[in-house]
């Protein structure tokens, strides 16, 4: 930012990090299919099966602003010239 912090105010140096979900909603599933078969074979091979599955929704991470110097004014933040 270009600034030296103030030692005074220190809840300037505060922020959220680049972790921090504040939203989060995790759900675990387990289903046992419920196929039985007249052939015993047919039940040794196909029935017994589980399906499970994890489902994660979540807010996104935090927007950081930051402030850069376009010397050159050519819509890059460098410090060098463009050719």
């Amino acid at each position: 930012m270009g600034e030296d912090p103030n030692p005074f105010n220190l809840r300037d140096l505060r922020g959220r990090s680049d972790w921090d979900r504040r939203r989060a909603f995790v759900a675990s599933w387990l289903w046992s299919l419920p196929w039985k078969f007249a052939q015993p074979w047919q039940n040794t091979v196909l029935s017994g099966w589980t399906l499970d599955g994890i489902v994660t929704a979540q807010s996104g991470p935090p927007i950081t602003f930051t402030e850069g110097t376009d010397v050159a004014e050519d819509g890059k933040s460098a410090t060098h010239m463009s050719e």
